[in-house]
Order: C-alpha cells, then sequence, then structure tokens
C-alpha cells in the first residue's frame, strides 16, 4: 500500500513531468492549427484570380430551374437585390418580347397553392404571376426561376412581385407553397413543393439549381454553379459557400438616442450604432471565415443550401426528394445523398457569395446555435471536430499566456517562460499570414469596396484572433445544449436528421 499520495504520482517531480508532457502537446497542436490555418487559407485564394476556365464547364449550358425558398424580409434592400441579382443572370435567355403566349397568369391549381394539401385550390388572389412557359423553353440553355413562399400574406411576397414586374421578359414564377405540416422544416416544404412542379417537365440533361433568399450573387454565378456537372461521371453536384459580411448601421440622431427610461437617458448604446457594425456581426464574420478556409480541400466540402446545383438525372437516381421529407435542413441531406451514391460534391471558388448580417448578441447565439446544432445532429463528426480544433487554440493559448505570465512574474531568471513566449509568437506570426491570404481571397472573389467594408473586421482577424477563437468555442459548445432552435420565426425540437417537430411559429 502507498502511503503517501506524491509517490503513488511519483512525486511532486512526477506531476511536473505530467505537466510539462500535457503543455507541450498541447502547444504543438496549438502550433500546427496555426500553421495549418494559414496554408488553407492561402490554398483557398488559389486560383480565384484567375480568368482561366476550363473549355468544357463553359461549353456545358443545359436548361436550368432555380429554386429560391423565402421567408420574411430580414434586411431592408437586400431581398429585392437579391431578386435582381437572380433576374439578371449572365447566362443566355429571357422569354421572346411580345410573347404573349409565355406571359399568362396561372392558376395556384397549376404552378402554386396556399393550402398544401389542395392541389385544386385557384382563388382569384392566388394567381401566381408567371414569365414564360416551361415546356417551351427546356431545351438549349436557358433559366427560369422559382421563387417559394408559404403564404401570400408573408412580407416577401410583395418584395418579390414587384421585382419581378421590373423583368417582364424572364421567366420566374412566384410560387405559394403553404404552411408545412410540424414534422418538417418550411424551407425543405418549400423545396419539396417547387421540385412537384419541375418533375412535370424536366428532362433528366437539365439542372436543377438551390438557392438562398438572404444571399446575392453576381451575375456569373449561375454559369459558374452549373459548369462543373459536365464532370458527372465523379461529380454528383456543385455547391458554393456564402462569405457573411458585416453591414453597417445607419447612425442615429441625437432624439434616437434621447429616449428616456425611468428619468434616465438610456445607457449601453451597441457598438457600431454610431456608423459602424456591431461586435457581434464583426466576430460573426470572422468565425464564418474561418470555415470557408476549410473548403480550399476537397475531404472537408459539405453542400450549403444557398448555392446548389445538380442534373435532374442525379437528383432521380439519388432519390433526393426521399432525402429531403421529413428534413429540417437541406445542404447535410444533399451532402449525404452524393456519398451514398459514391460521388462527391464539387466546391466552386468562385462562388462566394457575399452574404450581409447585422448581429446583435442575441441574434448571433441564436445563429450559431442553430448551425452547430443542425452540424451535431446532421454531421457529428464534423461537430466533434470543431469543438476539437477551437478548444485546441483556446486553451492552447490561454495555457502558454499563464505559463509565460507565471514564471515572468515568479521566477524571470529560470528563464521557463522561454518556450511559452516562442510559441505566442509563432502562433501570432502565422495568425498574420492568415489574415492576410484572407483578405486577398476577398479581394480577389468580392472585391475591393467590401475589403474596404471589413476594415475594421481585419483588425479583430489579425490582432484580436483569441478574443474571437474563444467566443466561437463557446458558441460551438452552447449547442451541446438542448435540441431546439428558432428559424425565421418558426421554433423547432430537432431529434434527428429527418425527425422535425414544429413546436410554435
Amino acid at each position: 500500500m502507498v502511503k503517501n499520495p506524491r509517490e503513488k504520482w511519483g512525486g511532486v517531480g512526477g506531476c511536473e513531468d505530467a505537466m510539462t508532457i500535457l503543455l507541450s502537446t498541447m502547444w504543438t497542436l496549438l502550433v500546427i492549427l496555426a500553421v495549418m490555418s494559414a496554408i488553407q487559407a492561402r490554398y483557398l485564394g488559389r486560383g480565384m484570380n484567375e480568368n482561366h476556365v476550363h473549355d468544357q464547364f463553359e461549353a456545358y449550358r443545359p436548361f436550368v430551374s432555380v429554386v429560391v425558398p423565402f421567408k420574411g424580409v430580414e434586411h431592408d434592400g437586400s431581398l429585392a437585390d437579391h431578386v435582381r441579382a437572380l433576374c439578371e443572370q449572365d447566362y443566355g435567355n429571357t422569354c421572346d418580347e411580345g410573347d404573349e403566349g409565355n406571359t399568362k397568369p396561372q392558376a395556384a391549381g397549376d404552378v402554386g397553392r396556399v393550402d398544401a394539401n389542395d392541389v385544386s385550390h385557384t382563388d382569384e388572389k392566388t394567381f401566381q404571376k408567371t414569365k414564360g412557359n416551361a415546356g417551351e423553353n427546356v431545351g438549349g440553355g436557358g433559366y427560369r426561376l422559382l421563387l417559394v413562399v408559404d403564404s401570400v400574406d408573408d412580407p416577401a411576397y410583395g418584395v418579390i412581385a414587384s421585382v419581378l414586374e421590373e423583368y417582364p421578359n424572364r421567366d420566374a414564377r412566384l410560387l405559394v407553397s403553404g404552411q408545412a405540416d410540424d414534422n418538417e422544416g418550411q424551407k425543405i416544404h418549400n423545396q419539396l413543393f417547387a421540385i412537384e412542379q419541375l418533375e412535370r417537365d424536366s428532362e433528366d440533361d437539365h439542372v436543377w439549381v438551390f438557392a438562398d433568399s438572404d444571399a446575392v450573387p453576381n451575375e456569373k454565378w449561375l454559369g459558374k454553379m452549373v459548369g462543373p456537372l459536365v464532370l458527372s461521371d465523379t461529380v454528383a453536384m456543385t455547391t458554393g459557400y456564402r462569405y457573411l459580411t458585416p453591414m453597417k448601421r445607419a447612425k442615429k440622431t441625437q432624439a434616437d438616442r434621447g429616449e428616456k427610461r425611468g428619468g434616465e437617458e438610456r445607457a449601453g448604446e451597441r457598438a457600431g450604432e454610431s456608423g459602424g457594425a456591431t461586435l457581434a456581426s464583426v466576430i460573426g464574420c470572422i468565425a464564418n471565415s474561418s470555415v470557408v478556409s476549410l473548403y480550399a480541400r476537397q475531404y472537408f466540402t459539405q453542400a450549403w443550401g444557398g448555392s446548389m446545383a445538380l442534373t435532374v438525372a442525379t437528383a432521380r437516381a439519388g432519390r433526393l426528394q426521399s432525402y429531403l421529407r421529413g428534413a429540417l435542413t437541406d445542404d447535410y441531406q444533399f451532402t449525404r445523398m452524393c456519398g451514398d451514391m459514391g460521388k462527391r460534391v464539387y466546391y466552386v471558388r468562385q462562388c462566394l457569395i457575399a452574404s450581409p448580417v447585422d448581429f446583435d448578441w442575441k441574434s448571433l447565439v441564436n445563429f450559431a446555435h442553430r448551425q452547430y446544432l443542425i452540424t451535431r445532429v446532421y454531421r457529428p463528426w464534423i461537430y466533434t471536430a470543431a469543438v476539437a480544433l477551437t478548444g485546441v487554440y483556446v486553451w492552447g493559448w490561454w495555457s502558454a499566456v499563464l505559463h509565460a505570465g507565471h514564471y515572468l512574474y515568479h521566477e524571470p531568471a529560470s528563464m521557463r517562460w522561454i518556450p511559452s513566449v516562442i510559441v505566442l509568437a509563432i502562433v501570432h506570426g502565422f495568425n498574420q499570414w492568415r489574415s492576410y491570404f484572407r483578405r486577398r481571397t476577398l479581394r480577389w472573389t468580392l472585391g475591393e469596396s467590401l475589403v474596404d467594408q471589413w476594415r475594421v473586421t481585419w483588425a479583430w482577424d489579425r490582432w484580436g484572433t483569441i478574443v474571437w477563437m474563444t467566443v466561437h468555442h463557446l458558441l460551438i459548445l452552447r449547442s451541446l445544449i438542448g435540441n431546439t432552435m428558432q428559424w425565421r420565426g418558426i421554433r423547432y425540437r430537432l431529434r434527428g436528421p429527418q425527425d422535425v417537430q414544429r413546436l410554435q411559429g
């Protein structure tokens, strides 16, 4: 029997040896992570500024149907801008002017409905504006839009209808899908409703493209998304990704700031209400940029619901609708279908899309919780990797800071603080490199104006990495608690990939 507990662990020296091994391992992983982050950021930017595109990509221009579900209006002006961007894609067709046969409104029983269980509903106010006829426009390139809302009372309905009036020759349909049942996400319900319409006249060599309502693509987006699908032997679908960009808030007047509460002026104005972005927006955007870097390598590529394209033949062969039914989110289910087919998701670097955000702390926590709860349920290994990687950085950095601080204060002459200081210096150096390459990627893909808009954000990325990384780590850990989430005003309980319960909204 061991009488002295210290003897069991090899005494004080044994404990110090164990701590040294632990810290050495953690710091080594920290340095490796910093190096890999910089390399990933550099690799992501490769080819972004090249005008060369595979000739076979440019030549491949099948007919495309673009499906976009909408729910509400989040930011002033951005929804209208998004619809305009969809209408102005440089992909070929518009309907022939003066073709009256292609501009007649069709009844809800043909292209939309209010009640999801009543396809024959043809009330006058549910008539949908239709530009073009799918049956006459399906060959030899061109595209049509299917823009889907759940109700004519949705604020998005009026915005979309108004914008479509600006494009009388664009083949576009505004569909009303009705409310989803209690065991399916509203976005999925809208997509499935649109697919039902598409199945009536889509050929196997046509392409279906799915996009989100909160991202504004450039005019080349559609062609870039479709081109790589020509590699049908190995590629099941293509995807882009979002680059969250912080929105600047309008300056408040003195009257706005002079609201009284209990006889005193309101205190604690959020950062950014004097004309800049909120700190929550800045941190959310930087955290997102670290996720973007993972798309530099094929083995990390997952479909992103904001930009996805696949041929009709692939959707039918993979039984896409069966993967979507009962689900809350689409992207991981698309990825799962591709994996089951033994094919890959092709990431199109040129389809990195600016997605404006205006977070306060509450909305940032809600957004991150939703994203990582979905990831935890649909892709547990990705969630585990996110916890581990951010944890290595956060705990490795703070342990090095505490180690250096302790020995600099208590035993400066011992020089035992040198290893931790060296680790911090190396990591900080690679942080600068990583930030530089991220900035270069943003400039090449989204333009110089967004680089200027990111000026404050870049400063946080370069000099405040430990701050936003710590927040990011805590946000990921938050998603370990509970399985409910709020999305577009609707509360869900997520019990499995295709086991969803609508709670309210």
